[in-house]
């Protein structure tokens, strides 16, 4: 039996492993794809500089060239006077083409992340079953597979704890390396060092290396930091405190936030033609998912009660997971409607629909887990270490003798410790199993 559990623990640990860096992959490049419009603004400014100091370099060289450019301007805002619309629709389609493509990421965590999950508790209960006797790096050398993913797991933990370190000490480096880099570099081909060279350049060339190096070195620094901060706060959620969580609930209940009135729509009210059937059904919309919102805050408070005594009994990573999957869409959508004094600007928040939408779903999903834990608690076979399944008397005395010939002290690997926790849950289960069949 200690052998078929060891093939079992090794096989599902090799289908996990791949689980668990596929979710760590897709939850890194949803975090990157967040920041990306940050770091695509530092470029374009980056470039813009450039350009300019080029321009003033040599402004002979661009008269051609904004000329053209001012010609290609002018044919380019006619054409766009008449596309205005179809831009504007595009611009609309491609923010939400990019929050699809987070939120598609961000579903490749979920979905394997909680693959995972379910293999590792699989796993780790076996594994303790198998470690209760025998020499320990013995199982963890059979257990190889296991032992590997298990590592892997504390690391990425581990790693993504330390992001925000990490990342300061990473464009520290960064900027080290590249001044001392540029400094044996002008060594080796000039002679002087960096500073040197920049003493004797004129004030012109000066300014514009200078600006130019730390433009460069600004964005490799933004990328470096802004993730940082983003795994820093995705490992907070990991390891969230009952305090913190309740903090947390309290900030989302008390804020205060409601649609802004569409200006252009309320006068224009007195022309029908404005309010067909589609506009009315997107303001009934609008209110029902404000209405959900609502609910879904003031609702925090119990089901957060219900997942933290759930937990307290023993921790399940699929149900935090779910929980705080739940808790952080919930506070980021709250956040982003409470940025505006004067009410959340309607387009925007059509922006959120299908982040509110999916609300229920993780909701539900965290619902369904408290239960499934809440029955499986009033169950003792469930919850049995040596004796989970076995649902009848025959099964649990033939389950019985198979662990007393591998447990029992005067067994080899057997020791009294094990076999005392055996003897305790046979008796406790079979005392329950005869009450259920009576």
């Amino acid at each position: 039996m200690k052998t078929l559990k060891i093939l079992k623990i090794n096989l599902l640990s090799l289908i996990a492993l791949p689980l668990l860096l596929l979710a760590t992959a897709g939850k890194l490049t949803a975090k990157a794809l967040e920041k990306a419009a940050l770091l695509l603004g530092m470029l374009i400014l980056t470039v813009l500089v450039f350009i300019g100091f080029e321009f003033f370099r040599n402004p002979s060289a661009f008269g051609s060239f904004f000329l053209a450019l001012i010609v290609f301007a002018v044919i380019f805002a006619l054409v766009m006077a008449i596309l205005i619309f179809l831009a504007t629709l595009a611009a609309s389609l491609a923010v939400t083409v990019w929050t699809w493509i987070i939120s598609l990421f961000d579903g490749i965590y979920n979905l394997t992340y909680s693959g995972f999950l379910k293999l590792y508790t699989v796993c780790e209960n076996d594994y303790a079953l198998i470690s209760l006797g025998g020499s320990r790096p013995l199982n963890a050398c059979l257990c190889f597979f296991y032992t590997l993913l298990h590592f892997v797991n504390r690391l990425i933990q581990t790693v993504i704890s330390l992001a925000l370190p990490l990342s300061i000490g990473l464009s520290l480096f960064l900027t080290g390396d590249v001044l001392i880099g540029m400094h044996l570099q002008f060594k080796k081909l000039y002679g002087i060092g960096l500073a040197a060279y920049v003493g004797r350049m004129t004030l012109f060339d000066r300014v514009y290396g200078i600006t130019a190096v730390v433009l460069l070195l600004a964005d490799g620094v933004l990328a470096l930091l802004s993730l940082g901060i983003e795994w820093h706060e995705w490992a907070r959620e990991l390891r969230e405190t009952s305090d913190q969580l309740d903090e947390g609930i309290r900030r989302l209940q008390n804020s205060d936030w409601h649609i802004a009135q569409d200006e252009s729509a309320a006068q224009e009210r007195g022309d029908a033609n404005m309010h067909n059937q589609q506009q009315n059904l997107q303001q009934d919309l609008q209110q029902n998912l404000q209405q959900d919102l609502q609910e879904h805050i003031k609702g925090l408070g119990p089901l957060g009660d219900q997942v933290e005594d759930v937990l307290s009994a023993g921790e399940n990573p699929l149900l935090r997971n779910a929980w705080n999957t739940y808790f952080r869409n919930l506070s980021e959508i709250t956040q982003e409607c409470s940025r505006y004094k004067k009410g959340i600007p309607q387009d925007r928040f059509k922006k959120l629909i299908p982040r509110i939408q999916q609300l229920e779903k993780q909701r539900e999903d965290v619902k369904k887990r408290i239960a499934d834990l809440q029955e499986a608690a009033k169950d003792p076979v469930k919850a049995s270490l040596f004796f989970s399944g076995c649902t009848t008397p025959e099964k649990l005395e033939n389950r019985y003798k198979s662990l007393c010939k591998a447990y029992h002290p005067d067994t080899a690997g057997g020791d009294t410790e094990s076999f005392q926790k055996l003897q305790a849950e046979y008796t406790a289960l079979k005392e329950y199993l005869a009450r259920q069949s009576g």
